[in-house]
């Protein structure tokens, strides 16, 4: 484990060491010339230089982490390896599965051995992977990664050592560009740069500008028209809020540390419907509020428990025994609560019979790990997806509602997993994902099994 400063991580964890060269942007590996350096400086850990090594011990490193940590594996080598046996890769991802507090962001260049052994990897939630792409001869790399299961995906353009027009940037999360540093470094044309950026803004995605390189780094800086670009696709996540109707009244006070609450999150094709109902209200009907709440049918309210309790909630919530394979929710239309003071106008999920047993499945099994966190709302389950709250004023109310109450709006919100999410005192961050099977019985089988 180490501190980083890569711009992107907060530090880096190698279960692996050691690579070797595949495609141009390996031409000038800063690990190769790190773990060279290493190994004359004595270090146990790379007595054999950057030759390929795997390392057992590492794998109990992240549990020893007190705080949460986003950590970039592999900054010494590559998981996927030709050389790695897949027995090791599902080991290391036997350690991220069990540490959903931290996020894992794995790179790497063979994007055809990812896919090869993605269907025998748990790819939970906190897990980001990511593909080198330096230039165009490697943009197959793109597609192979978007056929994976990941729920984060991402592209590492660096060294970018030349122009990728006309990306396919579907399904992607997220994009990191910076330039080559070092004492030979490749020219970065800025006009590379700024088409990349172009792309991501038009589907989306979020990008990253790491840094023009070159024999400076810190001479030639971040900046890029006068501006840093830091966005992550973390940005999504922290936008959730939760609605004034899940919190009972007697609870509205209280405070988000040690917060949680479990929800349904729709995908992104379905989340940029759903915002562009938002962007409405905010311009024609003056109420924002909402456009910081990311989409979500709640399915347990808001709960505190001390802090001692935490492990004890992920323990459940990764044994979670929940009857029940994916499933699809038709939205029809919209609703609204019509409070006096806070009126509420939401997209309308049908509650199929689906959505409600899987409700009372996770309340029942909840309330006998906290009974005293069940809320009337948990019982009393009226699922929606806000459009508008909280800033929306009565006057304004009326009259959105007088249009939204005749307007048609019909789309299929596809379930195949439930999020539970804690807050940080600012921000929701997911910790922890429980995946629906495609076949119940399957799963029930598979669990028997294991």
């Amino acid at each position: 484990m180490a501190q980083s400063s890569i711009e992107w991580t907060e530090m880096t964890w190698n279960p692996t060491t050691g690579c070797d060269k595949i495609s141009a942007g390996c031409k000038y590996c800063y690990a190769e010339v790190m773990a060279r350096r290493l190994q004359a400086m004595g270090v146990e850990k790379y007595k054999d230089g950057f030759e390929l090594r795997l390392h057992e011990d590492a794998l109990q490193i992240p549990y020893t982490w007190k705080s949460s940590k986003v950590v970039f594996v592999n900054s010494m080598s590559d998981l996927f390896h030709k050389d790695v046996p897949l027995s090791f890769i599902q080991k290391v991802f036997k350690v991220m599965n069990e540490n959903p507090q931290h996020t894992f962001q794995v790179l790497t260049k063979r994007a055809d051995i990812l896919l090869k052994y993605d269907k025998h990897l748990n790819w939970s939630h906190n897990i980001w992977m990511g593909v080198s792409v330096e230039n165009e001869k490697v943009k197959s790399r793109i597609d192979f990664l978007r056929q994976t299961h990941a729920k984060v995906k991402f592209l590492s353009c660096e060294p970018l050592i030349g122009p990728l027009p006309k990306m396919n940037l579907e399904k992607i999360d997220w994009v990191i560009v910076g330039g080559e540093s070092g004492r030979k470094p490749r020219p970065m044309d800025v006009d590379w740069v700024l088409d990349i950026q172009d792309q991501c803004e038009k589907k989306g995605v979020a990008f990253f500008f790491k840094q023009w390189g070159g024999t400076n780094k810190k001479k030639t800086g971040r900046v890029l028209n006068g501006k840093t670009f830091d966005k992550t696709p973390a940005e999504d996540i922290e936008e959730i809020d939760f609605d004034e109707k899940d919190i009972p009244i007697k609870d509205k006070s209280m405070s988000k540390e040690n917060l949680y609450f479990i929800a349904l999150i729709p995908k992104r094709e379905l989340r940029e419907k759903i915002n562009a109902f938002k962007n409405d209200f905010a311009i024609r009907f003056n109420s924002s509020k909402a456009l910081k709440v990311y989409p979500h049918i709640t399915l347990k309210a808001p709960f505190k428990c001390r802090s001692t309790a935490h492990g004890e909630l992920i323990q459940w919530f990764s044994e979670l025994h929940i009857r029940q394979k994916q499933f699809t929710i038709p939205l029809k239309n919209f609703g609204a609560f019509h409070n006096k003071n806070n009126p509420v106008v939401f997209v309308n999920p049908t509650v199929t019979k689906e959505l409600q047993f899987m409700q009372k499945e996770i309340i029942a099994s909840f309330s006998s790990l906290f009974p005293g966190d069940i809320h009337p709302v948990d019982v009393e389950f009226k699922p929606h997806i806000t459009v508008a709250y909280r800033d929306l004023e009565p006057e304004m109310f009326s009259k959105a509602w007088e249009e939204y109450r005749h307007k048609s709006f019909n789309a299929e919100f596809e379930v195949d997993a439930f999020y539970l999410l804690q807050h940080d005192t600012i921000k929701w961050n997911i910790i922890a994902t429980y995946n629906l099977s495609l076949d119940f019985q399957q799963k029930q089988k598979s669990a028997t099994l294991s």
